[in-house]
């Protein structure tokens, strides 16, 4: 597959702009005022990087990164689920 010159710099500039959305919510993961905005702030990080290895993938033209982004997708959402059901019985007590 590859990529030519001209979209290898449009992918990498998107990569950058992500790592910079990355670290501005990571800015949120440990100030947030609540337990829930870290929440929230974790699982965007961990979609951003999910997508850094989606076009990863395509560039370096590795197909093994998109299963690797699969797995951290389903892990997030089974954490998210899990973390959310243990907050949900904490505050009912």
């Amino acid at each position: 597959m590859g990529c030519d010159d001209r979209s290898l710099v449009y992918m990498m500039t998107i990569v950058y702009i992500l790592i910079i959305a990355a670290l501005a919510s990571s800015y949120r993961l440990f100030v947030g005022p609540t337990l829930q905005d870290r929440l929230v702030s974790l699982n965007s990080i961990t979609i951003i990087s999910i997508i850094i290895l989606v076009f990863l993938s395509i560039i370096e033209n590795i197909g093994y990164y998109l299963d690797i982004a699969i797995a951290f997708l389903f892990f997030d959402f089974a954490g998210m689920i899990a973390f959310t059901k243990y907050l949900d019985e904490r505050n009912m007590k």
